[in-house]
């Protein structure tokens, strides 16, 4: 796996992988591909298709489970813990969310002074 994502496959608890596998099961990937496809909004030369968008969320996925939030060409992982360690006898305090975004904003109160 390319070192970009910090965490690998293998070394997730079968609860998170199952978890991760219900998010990306319930995404609207040909959804994102149609609007990817009618913008012409491209990953490099190439609008990515519903394959490679599905293999990126993946990816994005398992990474976020270190990083908290990883993003990349308009998909956003999200890793939510309520409790500072893992605790998978609690697991509704853990989910996974997955975006299509195509914009936002984040303003720091000290930034507008």
């Amino acid at each position: 796996m390319n070192k970009f994502y910090l965490q690998e496959e293998k070394d997730l608890h079968p609860m998170l992988l199952n978890c991760i596998n219900k998010t990306l099961d319930e995404f609207d990937f040909k959804r994102v591909h149609t609007f990817m496809k009618d913008t012409n909004w491209k990953w490099g030369d190439t609008v990515p298709d519903i394959e490679e968008l599905k293999n990126t969320a993946r990816k994005l996925l398992i990474s976020s489970t270190t990083t908290r939030t990883h993003e990349l060409g308009g998909l956003v992982a999200e890793f939510v813990n309520v409790r500072e360690n893992y605790d998978l006898t609690i697991p509704s305090t853990i989910k996974y969310t997955l975006r299509f975004q195509l914009t936002s904003i984040s303003n720091n109160v000290l930034d507008v002074f």
